[in-house]
């Protein structure tokens, strides 16, 4: 696993601000995509040693050392997650592990498992199909850029 590959695509699709923002979505969000208004920002901002309160008041900033650890911690939870679904994740090529990692970091685990035919694509080391299922998801219109490159580098592997 090229971890790395990872946190580069992510962070290339997510950016990385120290301080408060609104997302697309409109969730006040920090750091890589570090979404203040998840149910589990309080546990990670206390882990962190981190004011929740005075982040989302646009109080204070994050260091770039808590963007570093927060995006970490979220990473490694994702990571988990894609071992958990793919047993044979470890042998997937490095890029196919990075897309899956992407989308999964965007949708969270909820959503990335309502795309059945592209978890089965991946599953049987169907790059194409998999790539084919994200281009016929409503995903795609939601973040269009990242579902192009996400949808290029699967086609391409």
């Amino acid at each position: 696993m090229n971890r790395t590959l990872i946190e580069n695509l992510i962070t290339g699709h997510e950016g990385s601000r120290k301080s408060v923002y609104n997302d697309t979505s409109g969730h006040l969000t920090i750091g890589v995509g570090f979404n203040l208004d998840s149910a589990d920002a309080p546990k990670i901002c206390g882990m962190f040693g981190i004011n929740l309160n005075s982040l989302k008041n646009g109080d204070a900033i994050m260091t770039q050392a808590q963007v570093d650890e927060i995006f970490g911690y979220q990473l490694n939870i994702v990571i988990g997650q894609a071992l958990n679904i793919f047993p044979t994740f470890m042998t997937m090529p490095d890029k196919v592990q990075a897309v899956v990692c992407d989308v999964i970091f965007n949708m969270g685990m909820e959503g990335f498992s309502k795309f059945v035919n592209t978890i089965a694509a991946l599953k049987s080391g169907d790059w194409k199909g998999a790539a084919a299922g994200l281009q016929a998801s409503h995903w795609r219109y939601q973040v269009p850029a990242r579902a192009k490159d996400d949808i290029a580098i699967l086609e391409a592997a």
